[in-house]
């Protein structure tokens, strides 16, 4: 048996003065939002949304028991199969 949690982690982030600046031109000069343009560019590789950032928030998404074989928990015990340990 085994029981597997998924979660989420956020970071917060701040961009250089520079790609700000970028993102407020590209924004401008293609009519799109703030987000939409940081996330072209960021998908463009043009800037970097992870050179200052910190974990700030998590949260657990789903929490789920796993029912595995007699097979399976023999192995993940003992590290082969019940038939090979001969």
């Amino acid at each position: 048996m085994e029981l597997t949690v998924t979660g989420k982690i956020w970071y917060a982030c701040i961009l250089s003065d520079e790609d700000s600046l970028q993102v407020l031109d590209y924004a401008k000069e293609n009519d799109l939002s703030i987000e939409e343009a940081a996330m072209e560019l960021y998908n463009k590789g043009e800037i970097s949304f992870y050179e200052e950032c910190v974990e700030s928030d998590y949260s657990t998404e789903n929490i789920e028991l796993v029912e595995t074989t007699y097979e399976e928990d023999y192995y993940l015990e003992h590290g082969c199969f019940p038939d090979d340990e001969d």
